[in-house]
């Protein structure tokens, strides 16, 4: 849900203003799940503060991240709420962090509220935004995947480490620390 931001496949700015006005403030400690894999969960969150990984574990026991989020930015399961199924990924806090969330049964009331296809648009929009970025993974390279992250979270060496950012771009930390210091150099 992350990826609306960078896509911009859907509005969800009334969304994100009603869950703001309308959310249960909380905590989250670096490290901490919002969710995890083959749990459930009856809530979506909107960062107000710090920022979050959707990641999974390889079959060696690495953790994958294959989407971030950072404020004004939603985290959730929601697609396998809807469906019924267990999280597919986890939710993990990258440092402390602060979000707004709300029920799922809240959420959907407030979308049928917004027109009859509100909610529909909003499932497609989540599902376009991961098959966007599922493209972006396999066609753009790793310097265009870092310079984009660079250019929408100006901050993000505060946010994220270089383990985590690696883990983001599908490289070796050591293979991102020689392509940002190469970036680094072009820009002097």
């Amino acid at each position: 849900m992350s990826d609306f931001t960078l896509y911009n496949d859907f509005d969800s700015t009334p969304l994100r203003e009603w869950m703001m006005a309308n959310g249960t403030e909380e905590r989250v400690a670096k490290k901490e799940y919002f969710s995890r894999v083959g749990g459930s969960t009856r809530k979506i969150g909107i960062v107000v503060s710090g920022s979050f990984a959707m990641c999974g574990t390889d079959d060696k026991g690495q953790r994958k991240i294959f989407s971030v989020a950072f404020p004004n930015e939603m985290i959730s399961n929601y697609l396998a709420f809807q469906t019924g199924n267990p999280c597919t990924y986890n939710v993990q806090a990258l440092e402390n962090s602060v979000i707004r969330t709300a029920d799922v049964s809240e959420v959907d009331a407030y979308l049928h509220s917004l027109s009859p296809d509100y909610h529909y648009r909003f499932m497609s929009g989540i599902a376009y935004a991961l098959l966007r970025r599922f493209i972006s993974v396999k066609c753009d390279s790793c310097r265009v995947r870092y310079l984009k992250l660079l250019e929408r979270v100006p901050d993000l060496h505060q946010k994220m480490s270089m383990t985590d950012i690696s883990s983001y771009l599908g490289i070796s930390r050591e293979s991102f620390q020689r392509m940002k210091r190469a970036i680094d150099n072009e820009r002097l």
